[in-house]
């Protein structure tokens, strides 16, 4: 009689980070930029954040979505906008600002962050939440970078969160561990999914 055995492969998230980083280092530029636009685009029309009064986003650098233009459409709506100030294990909380430009400082984690001296705000009912990630599957789960910025804060924080990530990023299934959080809605530039 033969035996069944199962498979079951550990998901590295180590190796998967370094994977996703070089999927995006490998699109060319003109799919960067035009799944930033239409990222950008869809979440500008969310009725979830065209009703907000305060967005709390994060600053994108190198190839992750684009939220420039997010933020600047937000602050030129007269919405409050809210960036997080990274304090390490895994603490972060969010400050004002009122300028991209102008308002932001060197942070810990070498991303541009408000002044520790920066009004610092709490989400409530009916604000708008960002929350980055290397990658999404399509339930909304996230491989994030590591530091478990996001997971200690959206616990903490249960608002409307919405994770940005490209089409071709989408994976099938992050596993999930007792810590991990997902987004409540998830934007591509190809459609909106949401989760609950």
């Amino acid at each position: 009689m033969k035996s069944v055995h199962k498979c079951i492969m550990m998901f590295d998230k180590k190796e998967a980070r370094k994977l996703a980083k070089q999927r995006l280092a490998d699109f060319p530029e003109e799919y960067i930029a035009a799944s930033n636009n239409g990222i950008k685009d869809a979440v500008v029309n969310l009725p979830e954040y065209i009703e907000a009064e305060r967005v709390f986003a994060f600053y994108s650098v190198g190839r992750e979505v684009d939220t420039h233009g997010i933020i600047a459409d937000a602050l030129s709506c007269g919405k409050t906008v809210a960036l997080p100030i990274v304090y390490g294990d895994g603490i972060m909380e969010y400050a004002v600002i009122e300028n991209l430009e102008n308002d932001l400082v060197g942070g810990q984690l070498s991303i541009p962050e408000p002044s520790r001296n920066a009004p610092k705000i709490k989400p409530q009912k009916g604000d708008f939440l960002l929350v980055p990630a290397l990658r999404f599957d399509k339930h909304g789960h996230r491989l994030g970078y590591g530091g478990g910025y996001y997971d200690r804060f959206l616990a903490a924080n249960p608002v409307f969160s919405v994770g940005l990530c490209r089409e071709q990023m989408i994976m099938e299934d992050i596993p999930l561990e007792d810590h991990d959080m997902s987004a409540a809605c998830l934007v591509t530039e190809e459609k909106i999914t949401r989760l609950r």
